[in-house]
């Protein structure tokens, strides 16, 4: 059964959303200037080394699944799911949604070269083997689990769904994006400020995706009216 595309993804309204993301996107790039080089924070350390110092049951296999889930293998399943999702759903728009966020993702690629940020040293690697020999700011894992929630959360509220579900996805996704942080820096492969700059930038893609798609969408249902 066909499903009527919403007018719109999102209520809010585009004006507000672009301010959302340039606030999160200046944001981002304040700290990875400030973070940029050589230069490590003390928060970073204090807040790394608090992070490492908790362990209990569950801890570590509950690091190596969000690592796992948020990499780009795991990203690349993820994508595949939602895309079939999509076309079991019929729902073109939010096919639309997840062509969009990936593109973003791939823009994403050309952050760290500009702030050239190491990441933490081997001392804070318990295991180096985990960590890759690449640069740090911002963190590609954070990044990407803030998109990918993201969009999920988008396509939730697209959908003709209960209110409770929608609080139930934002809950998930703040969940997820957390754990994603938190696995990042426990085994070492990035500094607090990495995952927060990650973070922060794939939220701010996230709202432009939400707009693009708007405008695309819009622009199709006037052509097809004007068709009519």
């Amino acid at each position: 059964m066909n499903h009527p595309a919403p007018d719109r993804l999102t209520t809010a309204a585009p004006l507000r959303l672009a301010s959302v993301a340039l606030v999160l996107a200046v944001l981002a790039t304040i700290l990875g200037i400030i973070a940029a080089g050589d230069n490590v924070l003390r928060a970073d350390v204090t807040v790394l080394e608090d992070i490492q110092d908790l362990d209990g049951p569950g801890v570590e296999t509950a690091v190596t699944v969000s690592n796992a889930v948020f990499s780009t293998v795991g990203a690349i399943a993820l994508a595949i799911m939602f895309y079939i999702a999509t076309r079991v759903l019929r729902r073109p728009e939010l096919a639309l949604l997840l062509w969009i966020a990936l593109g973003f993702r791939l823009v994403g690629l050309v952050l760290k070269p500009i702030f050239d940020s190491p990441r933490p040293g081997i001392e804070y690697q318990p295991d180096p083997s985990l960590v890759p020999e690449t640069l740090g700011y911002p963190s590609g894992h954070s990044m990407t689990a803030a998109i990918i929630t993201g969009v999920l959360v988008l396509a939730v509220y697209a959908l003709d769904t209960p209110r409770w579900s929608r609080w139930l996805a934002v809950a998930a996704a703040a969940v997820l994006t957390a754990c994603s942080m938190f696995a990042r820096i426990w085994i070492g492969a990035h500094w607090p400020s990495d995952t927060l700059g990650g973070i922060m930038y794939g939220f701010s893609f996230v709202v432009l995706t939400a707009i693009l798609a708007d405008v695309i969408a819009s622009r199709r249902a006037s052509r097809a009216q004007t068709r009519v």
